[in-house]
């Protein structure tokens, strides 16, 4: 072999190893998007209203009392649903009509049956 025929090999290679990163790239996207499909059909979305009653998730930042250990309760509430966001955030309140925290993102929210 000559070191011009060298050279065009080895640029023929490069240029068939971008094809095939590519290719690789195209296929992670479609199992990506085939594992999140499979996923999603199996989400409930929770959605709530005005006036509905929920239960909030413990914050463990919060220190505010001493713990009682694994027997202490997860969630606190009851809360009413004041106001709705559209990106998913509520504005609660608690049984008294009193705001007592943030908006909180409805991930940390479930519905409460009386």
């Amino acid at each position: 072999m000559t070191q011009e025929s060298n050279v065009k090999l080895r640029l023929q290679e490069l240029d068939n190893l971008n094809e095939r990163r590519l290719e690789a790239l195209q296929s992670v996207e479609l199992y990506h998007a085939r594992m999140a499909g499979s996923f999603d059909k199996r989400v409930r979305q929770r959605a709530h209203k005005k006036g509905d009653l929920v239960l909030v998730v413990k914050r463990p930042i919060v220190f505010a009392h001493k713990s009682k250990g694994k027997f202490e309760p997860k969630w606190e509430g009851p809360f009413v649903i004041d106001k709705v966001f559209s990106n998913g955030v509520y504005a609660l309140l608690n049984i008294e009509g009193d705001r007592c925290m943030l908006p909180i993102n409805g991930k940390f929210l479930k519905r409460y049956y009386p």
